[in-house]
């Protein structure tokens, strides 16, 4: 998932992130912020 960076946030930051499921409840985990096109493939 691509989010646009809040002011402050840099590559290597852990970032609070929560992902809501419409037959589960809500996963609570860290996001990890890299730059663009840097991520998992």
């Amino acid at each position: 998932m691509t989010l646009r960076a809040l002011s402050g946030w840099h590559v290597g930051d852990l970032v609070p992130f929560t992902l809501y499921f419409a037959h589960s409840g809500a996963v609570r985990t860290l996001a990890v912020v890299v730059r663009p096109g840097d991520g998992a493939a």
